[in-house]
């Protein structure tokens, strides 16, 4: 399967549901009354602002967000946003729960507003899935918090966004703020890729570049960030193995509606004048 079919699979799989988006402060009241129904992974119905979940959508049940006390929709600048502890935001009724945009300028000149971000939290920090939006309002990168620390996945993208057509540049895995795990680095046109194995931060295993025609070119072992003897080399079609398919697991199949979904939900989100 490849990266447009597999994104083909995962829109098919959305089921649009529809979610009542409580206002944090001024702006985001303006925002909330113009977001349009919006689609969920689980295929769910989020219970609005203030309601409990209902017995068909129990606590912990409700996809990378979680859906336990409803999605309230907030603008960040009008938070309450400590310089400690970091990343800790709340409003005047206590910390935020819900889903938290942040508006910026892009580079044209003179400058225009833009989104910066849209991010899930829970008690007050970070918690779940974080888009990052360029200056053409297409996602760049996204990637997953525990309480305010990288923990799952990382995905990159190149120009052009999500969506048919897109370009995955790159999948990294955290746990407890540091890589850990297969990282992917992918070429812009698609032909190279390099997988590097990390553990506590470090670059620890055996880093793999394969050809166009997904034979290895060349293997480099690092120990503890370091690395060790040469780089093996080999042939266009010496060697072959298999790749490991990261797109086939429940985490990015997950991750990936998440990142369709919030990208949806970016579109309908206004910008000042």
């Amino acid at each position: 399967m490849n990266l447009n079919h597999f994104l083909a699979f995962v829109a098919a799989g959305l089921l649009a549901v529809t979610a009542t988006p409580g206002p944090g402060q001024a702006y985001a009241a303006q925002a909330a009354a113009q977001i349009a129904p919006i689609s969920h992974p689980t295929g769910l119905a989020l219970p609005a602002q203030g309601q409990a979940p209902s017995d068909q959508n129990p606590p912990g049940q409700g996809g990378p967000t979680g859906t336990e006390a409803g999605e309230r929709l907030y603008h960040k600048a009008d938070l309450l946003c400590p310089e400690s502890p970091p990343m800790f935001c709340q409003t005047p009724e206590g910390p935020v729960s819900g889903l938290v945009f942040t508006l910026g300028t892009n580079s044209d000149q003179p400058p225009r507003p833009r989104l910066v971000a849209i991010e899930s939290y829970r008690d007050g920090l970070p918690n779940g899935l974080g888009v990052l939006f360029g200056d053409d309002g297409e996602v760049f990168a996204a990637v997953t918090l525990k309480q305010g620390v990288f923990e799952g996945l990382e995905i990159q993208f190149y120009d052009g966004g999500v969506g048919p057509g897109q370009r995955i540049k790159g999948v990294l895995n955290w746990r407890n703020g540091k890589l850990d795990g297969l990282t992917y680095d992918f070429g812009e046109d698609g032909s190279h890729l390099t997988i590097e194995e990390f553990r506590d931060g470090l670059r620890d295993g055996t880093s793999v570049e394969y050809y166009p025609d997904g034979s290895v070119s060349s293997k480099t072992f690092y120990r503890l960030d370091a690395q060790e003897g040469q780089p093996r080399r080999y042939a266009p079609g010496e060697l072959k193995e298999p790749i490991p398919n990261f797109l086939l697991t429940p985490q990015i199949t997950e991750t990936m509606a998440e990142i369709l979904r919030l990208d949806g939900l970016s579109q309908r989100i206004p910008l000042p004048e």
